[in-house]
């Protein structure tokens, strides 16, 4: 990703995005489209998993009990990497929200602190507990998803100050529920319907040539 004044490039997997002024063009997976008015949203995921859970960067190495050695690229990325991303983003002054794991203020207090103070203002997105043992409590109706979301904004606002009013599930791991415990926690918005918004919104394929 690089910030200019005048133009934005992304490339995310397979898409590639281009912006001057207001107006956003780009292709995916070879499919071109352009928009008008399009926010670009940047969110950094803060997430624990859990030793022993989350990427394996030497699958070869997965198989062993303990896996230390992905346990290790896993624990760098969370002491250098979060940090580093804060400070990156206040440097190139560029506004960044936070998808926030309940439990990594609470596992990971002295990063989370540091990165914290690198951008004060970023919003914060309740991202459940963490990533691998306390997800959402799919199937079990949605009185449990409401006491779950509940308790992740509790913990959030215990240990930042702040009570989110937006929620991206954990692992992306939600069904119809979900929604409507959202709702009735006082959440706003989610990143599913934010993106099904935008899409439905601004997508569209350019004119075609009539020459």
């Amino acid at each position: 990703m690089l910030f200019g004044r005048h133009r934005v490039h992304l490339l995310w997997l397979f898409c590639r995005v281009e912006r001057e002024g207001s107006r956003l063009t780009g292709g995916v997976l070879g499919q071109p489209w352009e928009a008008e008015g399009v926010t670009l949203d940047n969110v950094l995921y803060v997430e624990v998993w859990g030793f022993g859970q989350g990427p394996n960067f030497r699958d070869d190495m997965a198989v062993r009990n303990p896996d230390l050695v992905n346990e290790a690229f896993r624990q760098y990325a969370i002491d250098f990497g979060i940090e580093r991303t804060g400070r990156v983003f206040q440097e190139e002054d560029v506004p960044l929200s936070i998808a926030l794991n309940a439990l990594f203020p609470v596992q990971q207090s002295e990063v989370w602190n540091k990165f914290r103070a690198s951008v004060p203002k970023g919003p914060i997105i309740a991202h459940g507990m963490n990533n691998s043992s306390a997800l959402l409590p799919m199937g079990r109706g949605l009185s449990e998803q409401q006491d779950y979301i509940k308790k992740t904004l509790d913990l959030i606002e215990k240990n930042t100050g702040v009570r989110p009013k937006g929620w991206t599930s954990p692992s992306v791991y939600f069904n119809a529920d979900t929604f409507r415990a959202c709702a009735s926690n006082g959440i706003a918005s989610t990143r599913w319907t934010r993106w099904i918004r935008i899409t439905s919104r601004f997508y569209k394929r350019p004119k075609e040539n009539s020459s």
